[in-house]
């Protein structure tokens, strides 16, 4: 009985420690220019590395590796989303991306066409 307890008692602390993970600040800024929208995110290099971004109809889903929050939005104003790890975008019309990894600052870029 005892060594039953330990057990959960050990997964209910690995379990709240999983949970407690503090949030990654991201910066994000946005322009257009020449009829191209420009996402930046800005953070932590190891953090933008892991980020993958995918089209899925009129949504553009930007995957971040764990909890993020946005810390500051800079430019035009977007419908947006936020559910976990994922920051969605939806325009209102079909559109190709393009992703840039740059560092000196740390950036993930978006440009969408």
């Amino acid at each position: 009985m005892k060594k039953s307890a330990f057990i959960a008692a050990v997964f209910f602390v690995m379990a709240a420690a999983a949970f407690a993970q503090p949030k990654t600040d991201v910066n994000m800024r946005t322009s257009k220019q020449d009829g191209v929208l420009r996402l930046v995110f800005e953070s932590e290099e190891a953090f933008l590395k892991k980020a993958n971004a995918a089209v899925s109809g009129l949504q553009l889903n930007v995957e971040f590796p764990s909890a993020f929050n946005i810390a500051s939005r800079k430019g035009i104003d977007l419908d947006t989303s936020i559910k976990e790890r994922i920051f969605t975008v939806n325009l209102k019309e079909p559109f190709d991306i393009k992703i840039m990894r740059l560092s000196s600052p740390a950036r993930f870029v978006i440009d969408i066409a």
